[in-house]
Parts: C-alpha cells; structure tokens; sequence
C-alpha cells in the first residue's frame, strides 16, 4: 500500500482550511485547558518593560501571539515562494509552523518571541535578497536593524548577528561594504537605547543587568522527563529529514543550494542557543518552529514515497501525544 501526502502538499481550499483549523484548534485546547498561564513569560529583554507587557492571565497576549502567528505563516509562505526555497507549490511549512506553534503551548503567552520572529523574517527577505551582491548595502543595512529590534525583546539573539555575517559569506555577498553597514545598521537601535536609558535610567545600565539572560546554562536537566523525550524525538525526526534533504540539493538552483544551506546551519544555531539559554529558551521556540517547518517540508514535498509519508505520521503523532502528557503530568 502507497502512501501519500500529494493532497496535503497542494491541498484543495476545504483541506487547507480545515489544516489551519486543527492548528489552531490546539490553542483553544490549551487555552481552556490552563497550561499556557502555567508558563513562566518573563525571560530578557534589553528594556525592562519588554519583558512582561500584561498581566498574568490575561487574554491580550493569547490573541496578539495568536495574531502574529497568522502573520508569521504568511511571511514563511512569502519567503519560500519569493525564493523557490522548495521547488514546487506547497502549503506543508505554513501547516508544520502553525502545528508546532499550537503544540508548543510554552509560546501561546510570549508576545515578545512572536514578535522577534517576525523580524528575523523581514531579515530573512532582505538578505536572501543578496545573493552575489557584494554592494547590496541597502539590504545589509535594514536586514541588521531589524536583528538590532529583536535583541530588545529577546537579549541572546545578539549571536544572530555573526551567524548572518556567515551567511553573507555563503550567499557570496560580503564584502567591507556590506560588513559595516550591517554592523551600523545593527547598532543603530543600541546606540538610541544606550543614550536615552543614560539620560533617564543609568541603573539599567550595570552590567549585572546588560549580562542577565547571556550566561549560558543546559536546559535540559531543568525539563521534566516527557519533555526530554519529545526533544529527543523531534530531533532524531529532524536529522532523518536532513537526511532527505541534501542528496535533493543537486537538482535545486545554486542560489536555492546556499539558502537551504544557510538555513539548515541557523537553525542548528537557533536550537543548540535555546538548550543553552534556560532564560529565554521558551521564547526562542518560534524561531526554531520557522527552521524546522522549512527543513523539515522539503522532503515531505519533493521526495514521493512511504518512507517521508510515514515519518510525518510519526511526527503527528509524537506532536499529539506530547500535548497529552504534558497536559496529563
């Protein structure tokens, strides 16, 4: 017996309605199930402020998050396409992000992760953008600032600005040019909060404070034992997916090559930072969701078999499964 995922790769208008709607039926589960305000919101942020914007329980941060999660979606479906990053019509990243982002109830509070996604993806447009532009000082400038914007909202993401310089590299597109104004473009917002926070709070700027949330720590040993499990899973999953995904990169353009490639190296970064930033880790979820929801579609899309087939029924099922221990535990 075959399987196939053909319909769920190009849904019809019913299907793709009735996907989302299982998505984000998840956060109304959740919801009313009480697991997502058991969740510890705070994190680091540069301002103070950043850190908790609402008040425990309330129903604003679920709706913005769940609102920035719609956006999001459309910004991963607009980078894929803009990009070819997989070579055919697909809605299975916009499917896979939208499920882990339900599953991952530790996020449905953190306005502030969904919020620095959605600039890491407006960077993401930029740069890809720069493909063997050595003078594409523009789009290194902007793409920067908006990395900049994110570190206010989640402190450990200041390593993304390297990781992005390697992939300048990769896209062959570095060059002094590109290196400063990227580098300007990011300390713009840090130039503006470092003067005004000295001009109206100097206390912020101890290094107690600058330092909180960068000391890395393992996370693991902090996690209850289904949660180290699915972790573990979901990786094995992820790497049998990457297995899928190289030996294909032959028949993919060059440029497409060194995107997949970049974007396979950022979400290792993103991943091993979140193990490492018991902080700020549940924040930084939505950007290992975008990482793995692309990495993850390319073989589900391109290779036709049961082999991917049944591995996404595997990847359902530990998704579903951990939803019910963790709301059973």
């Amino acid at each position: 017996m075959k399987l196939s995922l053909k319909k769920i790769i190009v849904p019809p208008l019913t299907l793709t309605v009735l996907m989302l709607s299982a998505a984000y039926l998840l956060w109304i589960l959740l919801y009313f199930s009480g697991a997502s305000f058991s969740v510890d919101r705070s994190g680091s942020s540069l301002p103070a402020f950043a850190g908790n914007l609402f008040p425990e329980k309330s129903l604003w941060p679920y709706l913005i998050s769940f609102l920035l999660t719609g956006l999001n979606s459309i910004l991963i479906l607009l980078l894929n396409n803009r990009y070819n990053i997989i070579r055919t019509r697909t809605l299975m990243p916009v499917f896979i992000f939208n499920f882990l982002i339900g599953v991952w109830f530790q996020t449905h509070m953190f306005v502030k992760a969904h919020m620095a996604l959605t600039l890491i993806l407006g960077a993401f447009y930029l740069f890809f953008g720069m493909y063997r532009n050595p003078n594409a000082s523009g789009e290194a400038f902007t793409g920067s600032l908006l990395l900049g914007l994110s570190c206010f909202l989640i402190k450990p993401l200041v390593v993304l600005l390297p990781v992005f310089w390697i992939g300048f590299m990769m896209f062959q597109s570095l060059s002094l040019r590109t290196w400063l104004a990227s580098l300007f473009g990011f300390l713009n917002p840090m130039i503006f909060y470092f003067a005004a926070a000295f001009y109206f709070n100097p206390e912020a700027l101890t290094a107690e404070n600058l330092l909180s949330g960068l000391i890395p720590s393992f996370i693991i040993t902090q996690l209850a034992l289904h949660e180290v499990i699915y972790i573990a899973a979901m990786t094995v999953v992820i790497l049998i997916s990457a297995g899928g995904l190289f030996p294909n990169l032959r028949n993919d353009s060059i440029q497409t090559r060194s995107r997949l490639s970049f974007l396979s190296f950022f979400s290792v970064c993103m991943f091993l930072l979140s193990v490492f930033s018991p902080t700020d880790y549940k924040a930084i979820m939505p950007i290992v969701a975008f990482g793995y929801s692309l990495i993850f579609s390319h073989p589900l899309s391109l290779r036709h078999g049961n082999f991917f087939s049944i591995l996404f029924i595997i990847f359902l099922v530990l998704n579903v499964a951990y939803i019910a221990a963790s709301i059973i535990l």
